[in-house]
């Protein structure tokens, strides 16, 4: 095994061991799970040409058996088309269909049911939030707590550190 720098090939903890296997483009093609007391669980890749993922095969039990394996399929443009299960003959999600901008417009999944967005704002970034902690104003001799609210995690960042800059800093 090839061991670069800047690659993590396994990791120990209190619940056990994970190993990794790279193959010569760097791309993980076998992570074995090893949990004291309770046995060893195998996930395997393949790869394409482009570099996708061709399939993927799941553990199938608790001494490093291989499971259902799940192959997929992508349009010219790169973008996902199928997710078909090769152990069920079963297809998970049969077409994805995309708009101009790239965004899911149908999907077809396993028994006939489609699915198609009806909202805009379905394709929205998610935003996560955080605890933020402010100072609750003096009112009427009533005791400063401070007072938790959440605000989004981008907007407790200037429009620099947003892009991975610190922001400029003005004197007064």
């Amino acid at each position: 095994m090839r061991v670069g720098i800047g690659r993590r090939t396994g990791m120990t903890d209190g619940t056990g061991r994970t190993t990794s296997v790279h193959d010569a483009q760097d791309r993980v093609t076998q992570e074995s799970i090893s949990i004291y007391a309770a046995g060893t669980y195998v996930t395997k890749w393949g790869y394409d040409s482009s570099d996708h993922i061709a399939w993927m095969s799941y553990p199938g039990g608790n001494s490093g058996q291989s499971g259902e394996k799940v192959a997929y399929e992508y349009w010219d443009q790169g973008a996902l088309r199928s997710l078909t299960s090769e152990s069920y003959a079963t297809d998970y999600v049969q077409r994805l269909d995309y708009d101009e901008a790239g965004r899911t417009e149908a999907s077809s999944l396993e028994g006939g049911a489609r699915s198609i967005p009806s909202s805009p704002r379905l394709h929205r970034p998610r935003v996560t939030s955080r605890p933020v902690r402010r100072r609750a104003e003096k009112s009427r001799g009533a005791a400063q707590r401070p007072e938790a609210t959440h605000a989004p995690c981008w907007a407790q960042r200037s429009a620099g550190e947003r892009r991975g800059r610190a922001a400029p800093r003005s004197e007064a």
